[in-house]
């Protein structure tokens, strides 16, 4: 006799597109029914697929021509994804290794911003940014994000290009404990 149910936890997920890579934007966390009732609530409809492994997946109509497509896959499956976006002026020879200022851009919504003062580099930790204000702007080699606040910000003193351990403490700060896929673009800027 079975006298506790699973709990096991689920993430909807959909695809969308950032700069010229696809990542996967989390909607929902929580066991397969309250998924399947948040689908449900919010007008999702479900495809048959045998190729996935729930069976199917959901869509809903963007426009009346096109489908946003959205998965239910395990949390342990679940990984979250990192865009770097490494600057430098094209006087650079390596970006990667010499670079003072980098966006980073996770698939669940955070932002963090890494950028020297001209004397030493400075992290900046943003809240949680929603899907309606993704879209920054430049100002001064620095990205300031509309309606935005920082929650943090950490001044690395004996520092003067970003490293591993800048990357690392900005991983652990919005997902200690998770896996992350991290993939970089370089731009040169002037």
């Amino acid at each position: 006799m079975k006298l506790f149910k699973s709990n096991k936890k689920y993430q909807l997920v959909t695809k969308n597109t950032w700069g010229n890579s696809e990542i996967a934007e989390l909607v929902i966390e929580g066991t397969e029914a309250e998924i399947k009732a948040y689908a449900k609530k919010s007008s999702f409809m479900w495809e048959s697929d045998d190729s996935k492994t729930t069976g199917g997946f959901f869509t809903k109509s963007i426009d009346g021509y096109r489908k946003q497509t959205y998965e239910i896959i395990e949390k342990a499956k679940w990984v979250i994804s990192l865009k770097i976006h490494r600057y430098g002026n094209n006087l650079t020879n390596d970006v990667l290794d010499n670079c003072d200022h980098a966006e980073f851009v996770f698939s669940s919504g955070y932002i963090a911003n890494c950028h020297s003062n001209g004397t030493y580099m400075i992290t900046d930790f943003y809240h949680k940014i929603t899907k309606n204000n993704l879209y920054a702007t430049a100002y001064k080699h620095k990205f300031v994000f509309p309606g935005q606040s920082k929650s943090n910000s950490v001044a690395w003193k004996n520092k003067s290009f970003i490293d591993d351990e800048m990357i690392t403490s900005i991983i652990d700060y919005y997902h200690p404990d998770e896996l992350v896929d991290v993939n970089e673009t370089l731009s040169v800027t002037i």
